[in-house]
């Protein structure tokens, strides 16, 4: 169990870190931003306009490798890689993570957690996660364009353009007109996001739960099938 709740969180981070709710991006040698600060929301950068407006339509599909610094204190920091998959459709969102086996679906104001391989799922709450935390803003009137610049990530140097909200920035890479990189900063936690497939239409299929899965109404039932 509490490796789900750890996965549930990193989920929920990615969720943060995708609509930048957070605060500036990893260290790099980077040139700062030429400031706009102040922007209205629904000003996007030249790069990145096409990928924020399809998510303030909120019609699309994102798959990245997520690479976080994990380590107790005192001990050097590691470097941990999960790779996962973003879907939006209206009001309906899902993360997938296909090592775990798992994903979270949110449906017509319905908040599942699916475990694939075990074909079982079961409602968000009894992870004692509050669902409201999986609730995806309005993106368009959450962010303000701040600028662009040139950073170093992950050994590229590529320009970015950054966005500011509540709480911090994130900074958008591109190489050429792809999206390549999402990177953010909060609270001591550092996520760099690759970009593997940027997509302006959703994957609806993951929103789907098969006939034959079987819903888990207790932790109890859970606890029982992790231990078979």
């Amino acid at each position: 169990m509490k490796r789900i709740i750890a996965l549930l969180a990193l989920i929920c981070c990615l969720a943060a870190a995708i609509f930048g709710c957070s605060s500036p991006a990893p260290e790099s040698s980077s040139e700062p931003a030429e400031s706009l600060q102040g922007a209205a929301p629904g000003v996007y950068g030249p790069l990145s306009e096409k990928v924020i407006t399809a998510m303030a339509d909120g019609d699309y599909s994102m798959t990245v490798a997520i690479t976080t610094e994990v380590g107790a204190e005192g001990q050097e920091p590691q470097q941990l890689v999960t790779e996962a998959k973003t879907v939006q459709q209206g009001e309906n969102y899902a993360v997938q993570m296909p090592d775990a086996g798992m994903r979270i679906v949110v449906k017509d104001s319905v908040s599942l957690v699916v475990f694939d391989n075990q074909k079982i799922y079961m409602d968000l709450s009894l992870s004692g996660l509050d669902p409201d935390s999986f609730e995806i803003p309005d993106i368009a009137s959450v962010i303000s364009y701040m600028g662009e610049g040139t950073g170093t990530v992950m050994g590229r140097e590529l320009p970015y353009e950054e966005y500011g909200a509540e709480g911090g920035t994130s900074r958008y890479y591109f190489d050429g007109e792809s999206l390549a990189f999402i990177t953010t900063s909060a609270e001591g936690m550092e996520i760099v996001m690759e970009v593997k497939e940027f997509l302006e239409t959703a994957d609806t299929a993951l929103f789907d739960i098969p006939e034959d899965f079987t819903q888990i109404k207790s932790l109890d039932e859970l606890n029982s099938l992790s231990a078979a």
